[in-house]
C-alpha cells in the first residue's frame, strides 16, 4: 500500500475488514489483527463467498477486481461496489465502504459507492463527505489503540455473538 501524507498516514496499515469488525465487536478486532483468524471455520462466511461471487457473476456491468485492499469492483461510471450477505444494512459496512472511499481519494480517485444487499435486494449508496470522514478519522485511531493493546477487550454480548466466528473464543 503506498503512503498516505497527513494525519491519516500511520492509519493506511488498517484493512477494510478491521473497519468493519471494530464496528461490530472491538474484541473481535484484536483477535483478528493478532492472526487469530476464525472464518474458515465459518459456514456463513462461506455462504457470504458464494452469494459474493454469484452476484457479480451474472452481472457483467461490474469489471474486474480494483485491488487487493480497497473495495470490491468500480463499475464505468466511477461507482464503487461492496456487496454483503447481511439481511440487515449495518453501520459497520457504511464505515467498510467510506474507508475504501478514503484509500482510493488519496490515491486521486474520486468515487461515491454502493452496498449491494443480495438477499434483500437493497442497494445503499454512500459519499465521503466532510462529516464521513471526520466520523472516520475516530474510528480508525481507536482501530489503532485495539491493535496495539497487549490484551483483547472485554467481552460485551451481543445479538451478533450468536453467528460470530469468534463466539467460542469468548464464551466457552
Amino acid at each position: 500500500m503506498e503512503q498516505l501524507a497527513g494525519p491519516w498516514a500511520t492509519l493506511a496499515a488498517v484493512s477494510g475488514s478491521e473497519v468493519n469488525y471494530c464496528c461490530i465487536c472491538p474484541r473481535k478486532l484484536w483477535f483478528f489483527s493478532h492472526n487469530i483468524e476464525m472464518e474458515h471455520t465459518s459456514d456463513r462466511v462461506r455462504e457470504g463467498r458464494i452469494i459474493h461471487e454469484q452476484s457479480y457473476r451474472k452481472r457483467s456491468r461490474y469489471p474486474e477486481p480494483i485491488g487487493e485492499g480497497l473495495p470490491d469492483y468500480r463499475d464505468s461510471a466511477g461507482l464503487v461496489y461492496e456487496v454483503k450477505l447481511s439481511r440487515k444494512m449495518e453501520y459497520a459496512h457504511v464505515m467498510q465502504l467510506l474507508y475504501y472511499l478514503y484509500l482510493l481519494s488519496a490515491r486521486g480517485i474520486e468515487s461515491e459507492g454502493v452496498i449491494e444487499y443480495p438477499l434483500i435486494r437493497r442497494r445503499v449508496r454512500v459519499r465521503l463527505t466532510q462529516q464521513n470522514r471526520a466520523r472516520l478519522q475516530k474510528l480508525l485511531e481507536r482501530i489503532i489503540q485495539i491493535k496495539k493493546a497487549e490484551v483483547p477487550p472485554k467481552a460485551k454480548r451481543s445479538k451478533k455473538c450468536g453467528l460470530c466466528s469468534y463466539r467460542d473464543l469468548c464464551w466457552c
